[in-house]
Formats: C-alpha cells, structure tokens, sequence
C-alpha cells in the first residue's frame, strides 16, 4: 500500500460499521461518489445517464453511492432509503456500489449527518480499490450526466498532467415552472459572473464551487486530509483546500446538469436561493460591486510587488484599500509579510503562500466589505 494511502486511512479516514457492497473484485481508475438521501424519484436519471458513458471507460470506473440518514429522521425518509439500496444491489453491472448508512445501527450520527460526511464516506471506502493517480469524482443523486461527462474528464487529466482538481461546466435542468427557469438562468449568471471575475483579478479562487461538478486526483485527495464533514458548504471549504495545494481549475464543457428543484434544505444551496427570490428575494442582492473586485485586484498586485519591499512601503500601498486596509490589519496581514518576506526563498514561494494564507474565505469577506 502507497504510504500516503496507509497514512490518511491510519488519521484521516472515517472509522464505522459501513462497508461497500457488494465487494469490489478489481483496482479502478475513477471514483464517482453520489450522496443519496431521500433520492429514490430522482436516482435512475442519474443511473441511465451513467450507463451512456463511453463504455471503456465506464469499465473502469466505481459507482459509489452513498445513502445515509440520521437517527432522528422520519420513517418515511428511511423508506426511501432503503428502497434505493435495493434498487442499486439488484443493478447488474459490477460497477455500481452503495454504502449502507441508513440501516438500523449504520445511522449517521447526528453531529455530522448531511452531504459533506457522506462525500468523505465514499471516498474513504473506494480507497483501497484505486490507484494513488486515480481520478475522484463527486456529483449528486438528483442530477443528470451528459453522456461524454467521463470522456471529457479522461481526455482533461490526460492532457493536463500537473492538474490536481477542476470543476467542470454545469447547467441546471429545465423546469416545469418558467418562473424557476428564469430565476435559476440568473443564478448561473451570478456564479458564473463570480468566479470569472475573482480569477480575472489575479485569485486563485475565481471557480464556481458546487458539489456535483468537483473532480480531482486521489493524491490531491490525500493531501488536503479529504473531504470534510461539513453538513452543508463542504464543497466550498474541500475547493478551498485544493486551490490551496496546487489549484483548482475548470473544465469549461457542460458536463453536469443539476435538479432545478426548490428546496430549502440547504442553507446556501442552490434550492435554497431558488426559494429565497421565490419568496421575495433579489438575485441582485446575491452581487458583489466593480469596486469589490477592483480592490481584490490591487490588493493581489500589492503583493505581487512586495517580496523585496520595505514593510513601511507595503504599509502605505495597502492604506490605499480603504476599508479592506481595516480587515486585513484585523487580521495581522503585516505580520503575515514579514513572515512570509522571511521565510520564502523567491517570489513565486511568497505570492503562493500569501495565497495560501488569503484563502477563498478572506477573499469573500473581503469583496463584500465594499457591497453597496
């Protein structure tokens, strides 16, 4: 066994009575993981939509599905578990997987019950029947794949063999309500518009992060510790960690097509700004301001300059931020470049761990202290 694989699994990996069935009988080079709860109307879109894969490839990938539940959740979501366990074991195909988390004894525990536990739980048990330079992939159980969605990705990590993580196109599915297409062909805009300006600025931040859509080599994996248990933002923080070790890039080809379903189950989610501007709600509300990024920008040339650069001048130029001056001494950026100016070896070290350290969160925080 790798020792990166021996060490994460010893410190990092989630320890339980889960296990997949039925038991893999070969060594894959992808890992799709779906987290399934109270999916049973939406899954066999998505397994039809896997089935369309090229079929070489296919052969070579494992189908994870994760289906999961609390304790503490009604008989009628258990249900529905259960019966979407059954559906997954009577698949023919020796590709596809499910781990039991909703069984009596196999619950998940209240403290981390939701979306991020289950994408680690996958990832965690397909580790033994991939390589280190395997390909993790995440998407949703209410999705549907467009049918070169492996193509695609096989053909991007091929081509781009120091890549560690990217996200790849989506579009949601249309809806039955013009209402909700309408507000959800905003939304794309919004994340869209967000992520292109943040990476225009010089960030190594500017991607869309969604769940469905994330992708990246089991080394990356391995190396940010894997996923988080969060319940709800975990692909936002897991991207943040990827961008962090080496980049996050983006497959520009729409390759994943989420539910345009209006739930508010969760916070932050997709749904639950769907319901929000149903309910009243602005998608303006959801923008940052020119000036936001304009700042972002000079803040990221600020530090461009500044590796060889007295610490009394770096001061001076970062006045200039106005109120993001104010956050960033909150937050001991002075120290931070005295530290880093210190410690790097060259320039290219400095900017990268200043990125490290003004991470995808302080970038958020910062563009909105100029919201208007």
């Amino acid at each position: 066994m790798n020792s990166a694989v021996s060490s994460y699994l010893k410190k990092r990996s989630i320890k339980g009575p889960w296990n997949l069935e039925p038991v893999p009988k070969c060594t894959f080079k992808y890992a799709l993981v779906v987290p399934v709860y109270n999916e049973l109307g939406y899954i066999d879109t998505l397994i039809d939509s896997i089935k369309r894969q090229d079929e070489k490839i296919l052969r070579t990938t494992a189908v994870v599905f994760v289906v999961n539940n609390s304790l503490s959740d009604n008989d009628i979501i258990k249900s529905n578990n259960q019966r979407t366990i059954e559906l997954i074991l009577s698949l023919e195909e020796d590709l596809f997987f499910v781990i039991d988390a909703s069984t009596s004894g196999k619950e998940v525990g209240e403290e981390f019950a939701g979306v991020g536990f289950a994408r680690k739980l996958g990832a965690d048990l397909i580790i033994n029947h991939i390589s280190i330079d395997s390909i993790l992939l995440y998407t949703d159980a209410d999705v549907l794949l467009d049918k070169n969605y492996l193509k695609y990705i096989k053909k991007y990590y091929l081509e781009n063999t120091n890549s560690m993580a990217a996200v790849v196109g989506f579009r949601h599915q249309e809806s039955s309500d013009s209402r909700i297409n309408l507000i959800i062909e905003e939304y794309e805009r919004y994340l869209y518009d967000t992520a292109n300006r943040i990476n225009q600025s010089g960030s190594p931040y500017g991607y869309v992060s969604i769940g469905s859509c994330i992708t990246c080599r089991y080394k990356a994996y391995l190396a940010v510790g894997g996923m988080n248990k969060k319940k709800a933002t975990e692909d936002f923080y897991f991207l943040n960690e990827l961008a962090k070790f080496n980049n996050v890039d983006t497959i520009k080809e729409i390759l994943v097509y989420p539910s345009s379903r209006s739930e508010n189950r969760i916070y932050l989610g997709t749904g639950f700004h769907i319901s929000n501007i149903l309910s009243g709600g602005k998608i303006e509300d959801l923008y940052f301001s020119d000036i936001g990024y304009s700042k972002l920008e000079s803040l990221i040339q600020i530090i461009f300059n500044s590796f060889t650069l007295p610490i009394d001048d770096i001061n001076k130029n970062l006045m200039n931020l106005d109120q993001g001056y104010e956050f960033l001494i909150k937050n001991n950026i002075i120290h931070i470049i005295e530290e880093l100016q210190r410690t790097s070896k060259s320039a290219n070290q400095f900017i990268n761990q200043f990125n490290r350290w003004f991470d995808a969160l302080k970038t958020i925080k910062f563009i909105k202290l100029f919201k208007v």
